[in-house]
């Protein structure tokens, strides 16, 4: 081994022993906690705030000077929370000796810092807590001067687990970060004209005020070379969601091949961006790629004031089906800059971009709508305005052109002048969504006054054809301004025959907000809005609905809305007064109104108004509304000058109409009706699976005559009618109300003309074929006078029943029974006219001879012509038993000595004679019944003269009434061989 080794091998030895002895006399000799209370009164005087060291202090020999700090605490400045400001759990770093002895060079091993937290406040006065207050500021504060030292390096930076934290207690803000982790490569020199370092960084951020949250994590390497700082290689991977962010999350990478910051003195900071890509993820899992290449101009910026000015831009962005090209250039950040520039929109695939951003609850129902968005316009911004001019979209196949300006970015003010020329509403509504099952009370439906609150809007709509469903409107004018709470609207155009416009203007601001106005319509068509929304417009008429003009004062507030001074023209009618929501989500409803005439019947469907002779059957019978009137809270009144119904015409209607726990009651209800009046009450009780309905009706000194023209086309009777009707039915249609209905019934009539058949004629054709005598002549007329007619009866079941049926004609005293068929609208009644002594000499010579007597008549068929005969089974039986009875009777007086003239008349019962001459000799006998065109087989046509009357001989008569006692009791009694003729009384 040569000389030379053995002395450095020496000499390395001898530094080696040197270094260890003078570790081990450190290690002996230097105790670290000595300098506690040094380093707690340096850091407390430089920075005027508590410090604590609660941690162990350390010290490292291997490697060299390595120094380790356990927890120690920096507090607030006063008047801040006691809290502190920076906390850490541990940290450590080492020195080299050797570089600092020899070049004086710092030479900063890796720096360490565990579970450090910063504690950010800014209080109501500005103030903050993470200014410090120069020392060298502070009376008594010593002057250090260091010498010079050399190039300053650290071999990286490790911070672990940090948090931080924002408060601002002027705005309420508070933002957290919390899992910081950043790792640095080597810093080379902190103080050379040239730095370079790699650096990882990684955080979860949140705002505590509303709940959005943040991954981030970025690294680049970072470059200084003399002014310009440089990123390269730039990572940024984002995990957003909540509230502020679009689709509640957005996952994605932003990268840029370079990022380019230059200082220079006086200028600021310039800056050109080459490229960045971006990757976005929905959370339905589309993703897709937005490439942004922008060649960007000379950017001068302040940093203090954020201030500038720029060039030139030009970028374009595209991805998602996307592109969009932005070019800018002017001054930002001071109070006169300006920002100009304009937008291409090549292409936008709206549906694409919706479902990445996750809006998947708007997609419309027609797969080829917001397909396409193309366009161009103009901007310019400044430090508080926005500007776009020259706007031209177009969407699908619509058109949008105008002008929009927003002044003010912290409390804005927009305004808009835009124009649309075509738009098919039900192309963009929403494609219909599943039901879902939902528990829970629905939330109220209230008019959301709180979007208009603060919009600060000024601005107008102009819709050229605007189509939704079968309903086309064009010149469709939308004008909205609001400020402060004052808002004003209108809204206008064309459309269904005519046009329309709504003006209003109220506070949203208000404790109880409203908004109000008048409401114009002109020749409006009723038929064709309701086809809009694919009501049924069958009507009776097909030109009812035809035409709404006219206009009233509305008021809309939170939950209800009024209709005031209302003057509606419909159709023929005159509508005014007034109607109240009370409630929207309870449908409560008021109104006071009054019309001059209507013709209800025009307005039902076809099928209702068919003729009333038709009968009522299950498939056509109306349907009564259960479900309606369970959900109806109605509390109004109607008046009327003239309404038709039914073919009944009321005059001076007034009726009150209640609704409330599914019970709809209409009391007092009453009119003038053909003369008389008419006052009632109806109620129906939708509370349980049928319909109840209860009826109290009164009619007094109808003209019944004009009732039955209208109804049937009828003028057969005539007089002035009186009823009173009280029933209740159950039943969900008409039909079956009818059916079940069960009351009480009184009627009388008076002053009344029966049509059609002359009773009394029919009755001396009766009595001339039992005698058979000539058949007296037809009147010219048939008439049958009615002096009085009263019943009294019950309902059951839909039939009207009585047994106390009487009236009064000439000669003729009627009573009876039977009964009326609701549902089939017909007659069935037996009557017994008991003949009355006449003073007409005409026809008292036929009648007189039947005072007393008792004749059957029967009234049978439909309401409107029922057929009215004398019922001849009856008649014969009668007349038999009558003459039998009275030849026994002068039998017996002749043996007894008497004579006829002193019996007294006998009067007979119709109805028990015709029970048993049906179930006697008379059975199988045909009933003959005369309605007046026909009076009998023999009768002669109407018009033509009677046939002349031939004399029968007195030796012919007995005859007659042989055969009668033939046919009827010819074993009871034999007759005598003569029968004179009765004389006249």
């Amino acid at each position: 081994m040569s000389s030379m080794l053995k002395i450095g091998l020496w000499l390395i030895g001898a530094i080696v022993a040197a270094a260890v002895a003078l570790a081990v006399a450190v290690a002996f000799l230097f105790e670290p906690e000595d300098y506690r209370p040094y380093i707690k009164e340096a850091v407390e005087q430089s920075t005027q705030r508590s410090f604590d060291l609660g941690g162990e202090l350390g010290l490292k020999l291997f490697p060299c000077c390595s120094v380790s700090v356990g927890a120690a605490t920096l507090g607030n400045p006063p008047d801040f929370p006691a809290e502190h400001f920076a906390r850490i759990a541990a940290g450590d770093f080492s020195l080299e000796i050797w570089p600092l002895l020899s070049r004086r060079e710092i030479r900063i091993g890796q720096v360490t810092l565990d579970g450090l937290e910063l504690a950010l406040v800014q209080l109501a006065d500005g103030r903050d807590n993470w200014t410090f207050t120069d020392t060298a500021e502070q009376p008594g504060a010593a002057v250090q001067s260091d010498a010079a030292t050399g190039q300053l390096s650290v071999a990286g930076i490790r911070i672990r687990d940090a948090k931080i934290s924002y408060q601002n207690r002027s705005t309420g803000a508070a933002y957290r970060a919390a899992d910081i982790e950043l790792e640095t490569g080597p810093i080379a020199s902190l103080e050379a004209a040239e730095l370079a370092v790699d650096f990882e960084l990684s955080l979860r951020a949140s705002d505590d005020s509303d709940g959005t949250t943040a991954h981030l994590k970025l690294a680049s390497a970072l470059s200084q070379s003399g002014e310009r700082i440089v990123l390269k290689g730039l990572q940024m991977e984002v995990d957003a969601s909540g509230p502020q962010v679009p689709a509640r999350r957005i996952a994605g990478l932003l990268s840029a091949d370079s990022l380019e910051l230059a200082t220079t003195p006086g200028t600021g900071v310039k800056a050109s961006v080459v490229k960045a890509d971006m990757l976005l993820e929905s959370p339905q899992g589309l993703t897709g790629d937005i490439q942004i290449a922008a060649g960007l101009g000379l950017v001068e910026l302040d940093p203090d004031t954020l201030a500038g000015r720029l060039s030139g831009l030009a970028a374009t962005a595209t991805g998602f089906d996307s592109e969009i090209v932005l070019n800018a250039a002017g001054e930002f950040g001071i109070p006169d800059s300006q920002l100009s520039g304009d937008v291409e929109i090549r292409k936008v695939g709206l549906r694409k971009l919706m479902s990445a951003l996750g809006i998947t609850d708007r997609h419309p129902a027609d797969e080829k709508a917001l397909t396409s968005l193309t366009g161009s316009l103009l901007w310019s911004a400044g430090s508080d305005h926005l500007t776009l001019e020259d706007v031209r979209l177009r969407l699908d196949d619509s058109e949008l052109t105008g002008n929009a300006a927003i002044q003010g970015f912290e409390t804005p003010a927009t305004r808009f002048d835009l124009e649309l020329d075509r738009i098919d509403v039900d192309r963009y509504l929403s494609a219909p969504a599943a039901s879902t099952a939902g528990g829970g009370s629905p939330e109220p439906t209230l008019v959301p006054f709180d979007t208009l609150n603060g919009l600060n809007v000024d601005g107008r709509l102009l819709i050229r054809k605007l189509k939704a469903s079968t309903l086309e409107l064009a010149d469709v004018k939308l004008g909205v301004s609001e400020k402060g709470g004052g808002v004003a609207l209108t809204v206008g155009g064309k459309g269904a025959g005519g046009t329309f416009l709504l003006e209003g203007r109220g506070d949203v601001a208000a404790a109880e907000p409203a908004l109000g106005g008048t409401l114009d319509l002109q020749a409006l068509s009723p038929r064709k809005l309701l086809q809009a929304f694919d009501a049924d417009t069958a009507t009776a008429d097909p030109g009812a609905l035809s035409a709404l003009s006219g206009t009233t004062r509305w008021r809309l507030g939170s939950r209800n809305l009024s209709l005031e001074q209302m003057d509606w023209r419909l159709d023929q009618s005159n509508i005014t007064g007034a109607v109240t929501v009370d409630d929207f989500d309870k449908q409560a409803l008021r109104f006071d109104l009054s019309l001059d005439r209507m013709n209800l019947d025009n307005y039902l469907a076809p099928d209702t108004a068919s003729s009333a002779d038709a009968g009522l059957s299950e498939e056509a019978a109306f349907e009564i509304p259960v479900e309606l009137i369970r959900n109806l809270r109605l509390d109004g009144k109607l008046t009327a000058g003239q309404i038709s119904v039914a073919k009944l015409i009321l005059q001076n209607l007034s009726a009150r109409v209640q609704a409330a726990d599914g019970i709809l009651r209409l009391d007092p209800l009453q009119a003038s009706l053909y003369g008389g009046s008419y006052r009632g009450t109806i109620q129906i009780d939708a509370t349980g699976a049928k319909a109840r309905l209860t009826l109290d009706q009164q009619i007094s000194a109808v003209q019944v005559a004009e009732v039955l023209k209208n109804l049937y086309d009828s003028d057969r009777l005539a007089g002035a009618l009186t009823l009173q009707l009280a029933g209740t039915g159950t039943g969900n249609t008409q039909a079956e109300l009818l059916k079940a209905l069960t009351g009480n019934v009184s009627m009388s009539l008076s002053d009344g003309v029966y049509r059609g058949m002359d009773l009394v004629y029919e009755v001396q054709r009766a009595q001339s074929l039992l005698r058979q005598t000539p058949l007296p002549a037809v009147p010219e007329q048939k008439v049958t006078a009615i002096r009085a007619l009263s019943f009294a009866g019950r309902m059951v079941d839909g039939v009207l029943g009585t047994d106390q049926l009487s009236a009064e004609i000439p000669y003729l005293r009627l009573a009876g029974k039977g009964g009326v068929n609701l549902v089939d609208l017909a007659l069935d009644y037996q009557l017994n006219a008991q003949v009355q002594r006449g003073t007409d000499t005409t026809a008292a010579s036929s009648l007189n001879e039947l005072v007393n007597t008792t004749i059957p008549l029967t009234i049978k068929g439909p309401m409107a012509s029922p057929r009215v005969g004398v019922d001849l089974k009856n008649l014969v039986s009668t007349t038999v038993r009558d003459t039998v009875q009275e030849r026994a009777r002068d039998a017996l007086l002749k043996r007894l000595g008497g004579t006829k003239e002193t019996a007294e008349p006998t009067t007979t019962v119709a109805g028990e004679s015709a029970q048993q001459a049906t179930a006697s000799d008379s059975a199988g006998e045909p009933e003959e019944e005369h309605d007046g065109d026909q009076a009998g087989t023999s009768t002669p046509e109407s018009g033509s003269a009677p046939a002349p009357a031939q004399p029968v001989p007195a030796e012919s008569r007995p005859a007659s009434t042989k055969d009668l006692l033939k046919r009827g009791l010819k074993d009871l009694l034999k007759p005598p061989p003569t029968v004179p003729a009765p004389a006249p009384d």
